[in-house]
């Protein structure tokens, strides 16, 4: 899990580097284009440029939570026991004993 922490805070900073300064919004009439390039040089129409935007996207909806048996709802518990999470385990001991020289950590 640290890993994959570490991987994509990396992709993070190395993408940023790459990304045009300036983007341009272009049309056909049919469909739109975004661009690093004026529209012109497309042979485009220009609908403007995109500047400092950020597009969030909605993720999927929750998965509903599962629903206890028959049996158990005729008894008289209905609650079910929390599920204790496992402790994380490093697959690497060199990154075991690299997170345990963190401050804060045992």
């Amino acid at each position: 899990m640290f890993l994959r922490v570490v991987c994509m805070a990396g992709l993070v900073l190395l993408s940023g580097t790459g990304f045009a300064d300036t983007v341009y919004k272009c049309t056909d009439g049919k469909t739109v284009t975004y661009s690093n390039t004026p529209c012109e040089k497309l042979d485009l129409r220009s609908n403007g440029v995109v500047a400092d935007k950020v597009s969030i996207m909605p993720g999927p909806p929750p998965e509903p939570a599962a629903r206890p048996a028959a049996g158990k709802a005729a008894g008289g518990s209905t609650q079910e026991a929390e599920a204790v999470p496992k402790p994380v385990v490093p697959a690497n001991p060199l990154i075991d004993k690299l997170m345990r020289m963190l401050p804060g950590k045992s």
